[in-house]
This record gives C-alpha cells, structure tokens and sequence, in this order.
C-alpha cells in the first residue's frame, strides 16, 4: 500500500498582505534614519577632509625647517604677503606626500586635487589678520561647499569652521552653502580660534580676518 505525501501549502494573501504590510513598516522606520546617519556621516567626512588640509600644511611647515617660506601665504621673513599661490601649494602637498589626490595620481593634483562627499572641491586661501587678530602670521583657510542642511553637522564635527557669510565668496550651487575653516601656523601663538570665548575667527565683507 503505498504511503500519500501530504501536500504543502503556500502562502495565503493574508499571510502575504501581513508580511508585507509588515516589512514596509520596518522600511518607514529604518530607512530615514538610515539617510540622515548617511547624510551626518558625509557631513563629517567633509569636517575630517578639511583637518586632513590643515594637519598637511602644520606638517609641512614643522618638517621644513630648511625653506624660509614654508607657511601658506608668508614671505622668506615669516611675514604675511598675502601671496598665496594656491596651484603651488596643492602640488607641492602633493608631490612631497602630505596629500593625496582623489584618484591617487600625483603627477595631475590640479582639479583632481582633492572634492568632498558632493564632489564640490576643497578650496584653499590665506588670509592676513588685519582688525580683531593681530600677528604678522597668515591665517590658512579651507573652503567647501555642502548641503545646506548639514552645515549644522559639519561645524559640529568641527567646532573651529563656520558657514555662510563667514566664508570667502565663491561658487556655490543651489542648496548648498560655503563653510570654512582657518587655522595658524604652529608657534604663531594663536589657536584655531584666536578670538574671545564664544566667538570665532571668520570674514567680513572686505575680505579682513575678524571675530564673530
């Protein structure tokens, strides 16, 4: 007598709907706080980029002790001139180790030096302090422009940089604004931040360094 398999059901379309009804519940939940870590994590990304800039030109400056202008923007006296020529510093960086372009290749560190998150370049510049801060140092600044909506994020993760109107003018698409971050070279006598508690070092419309 031969023995009958019993037959496997399937699915219901209540189970299915169940299942489903589930899963896009777990989605709702899971998937926005997923883009806005996402999101924080780039925000971030970019605030550690623009160390990275700034650790390459202390470095720079420390382990040369040999090349009287070794300080972004200084002249052979340590004085700020105010002549920063921004395509020498990148292939300099570069070409000597401190810094990598976005795709490695040293011999082309001019437009590929190097972008943020968003494929916005990192800009670089000098400025001399001429009201709030004074010392004959130049103060070396990065710029990038981000979302908007994480500038917050972005001078969370570092606390030096401000947004906005603070920043040097330049190009910025729609959505995103400009942040920056200016620090001194080592032994200038100046931190990160030279200015009073609760305020921070930024720029005003005439280009001269100030405290916000």
């Amino acid at each position: 007598m031969r023995r009958s398999t019993p037959r496997r059901r399937g699915y219901t379309l209540l189970e299915l709907a169940i299942v489903i009804g589930v899963a896009a519940i777990l989605a709702a939940t899971i998937v926005p706080d997923a883009i806005e870590s996402m999101k924080t994590r780039m925000a971030e990304k970019a605030a550690a980029d623009v160390m990275q800039v700034h650790d390459a030109a202390r470095l720079f400056f420390v382990q040369n002790t040999d090349r009287p202008e070794r300080w972004p923007g200084e002249d052979f006296k340590g004085k700020c001139a105010v002549n920063f020529d921004d395509g020498r510093f990148r292939n300099e960086m570069v070409r000597e180790g401190y810094l990598a372009t976005s795709t490695g290749d040293p011999a082309n560190p001019g437009l590929d030096f190097m972008v943020n998150p968003w494929e916005r370049p990192y800009e670089v510049s000098v400025y001399a302090p001429a009201t709030a801060v004074t010392t004959p140092a130049c103060l070396f600044g990065v710029t990038t422009a981000i979302p908007a909506e994480l500038q917050t994020a972005f001078t969370a993760a570092l606390p030096q940089s401000g947004c906005g109107p603070a920043c040097p003018p330049g190009p910025s698409p729609a959505g995103y604004v400009r942040c920056c971050s200016f620090v001194s070279k080592p032994g200038a006598g100046l931190s990160s931040n030279p200015c009073p508690a609760g305020r921070r070092v930024g720029v005003n419309a005439s280009n001269q360094i100030v405290c916000l």
